[in-house]
């Protein structure tokens, strides 16, 4: 099942939005590729992507909580961290070998940080970076 992107997962924030939108696309090539029996072949550069989002996509979107003062940023932050623990921990897992285990939980890691924290906690933050006039 592809994740598809909707306007009720818009956070307003143009840049962050757009990371989103990218986070999207690699996790949809991914189960592409395992309904095309090629699943394998793309885990490695799937990992790849979403370790290095964890560094740039959660520094930007920290960055600008903290250029907001956004109350919540401490709790956001942890969210975040804990995100990045689990996408290492499942690197791990790639880096002992591929199994289609490993590229399911990878697949539904990744499905319900967008949904669930992309729904609720981007979205707040946006809304509150909006009443403070910040836009990136």
């Amino acid at each position: 099942m592809a994740f598809v992107w909707k306007e009720d997962l818009e956070t307003g924030i143009e840049k962050i939005d757009f990371q989103h939108k990218e986070l999207f696309k690699a996790v949809n090539g991914l189960i592409d590729a395992c309904h095309d029996n090629k699943g394998f072949k793309v885990i490695d550069d799937t990992i790849t992507f979403l370790l290095n989002y964890t560094i740039s996509h959660f520094n930007e979107e920290e960055a600008l909580q903290q250029k907001g003062g956004y109350p919540d940023y401490p709790n956001h932050k942890k969210l975040h961290e804990d995100f990045r623990t689990q996408a290492q921990e499942l690197a791990e897992k790639v880096k002992v070998g591929h199994s289609i285990d490993v590229v399911m939980e990878l697949s539904r890691l990744i499905g319900d940080w967008l949904i669930k924290h992309i729904k609720k906690e981007d979205k707040k933050l946006g809304q509150y970076l909006k009443e403070k006039g910040i836009k990136s």
